[in-house]
């Protein structure tokens, strides 16, 4: 099956290329977890538009923002799943220009958020 992504965040949308975030655990000698769960970096690559609100959110450093990614299936159009994050930091930013490219600009970055969810489960980091 295949699908396609949005990332809806700060009033825009955005044509996702590239998406992963995870979860983890540190584990004793033995495999058995040792720690509570942790995470909440999503990383992205998303097509470039003439918008800037990507960039200024990274240049601003106190600047928190709500969103998600909607998985969809491209036959369909319709919601497989969808990703959602709240209290987001832009800490990593680059765009990239590529002539030759099938995506002659993108742009990527990595989002750290205070609470990821994805269909019932939810994580939540304890921020002080």
């Amino acid at each position: 099956m295949a699908f396609k992504a949005k990332l809806k965040v700060g009033g825009q949308e955005y044509n996702v290329l590239n998406s992963s975030y995870e979860l983890h655990q540190e584990t004793d000698a033995t495999g058995r977890p040792s720690s509570i769960t942790r995470g909440g970096k999503i990383k992205l690559t998303v097509e470039s538009t003439a918008d800037t609100s990507l960039s200024d959110w990274m240049f601003n450093n106190f600047e928190r923002r709500d969103g998600s990614i909607v998985f969809l299936k491209r036959d369909s159009e319709s919601t497989s799943k969808e990703l959602k994050f709240t209290e987001g930091y832009m800490v990593k930013y680059y765009e990239n220009f590529d002539s030759t490219g099938k995506n002659p600009m993108s742009e990527s970055f990595i989002i750290s958020a205070k609470g990821i969810g994805i269909g019932n489960g939810e994580h939540v980091n304890d921020w002080v």
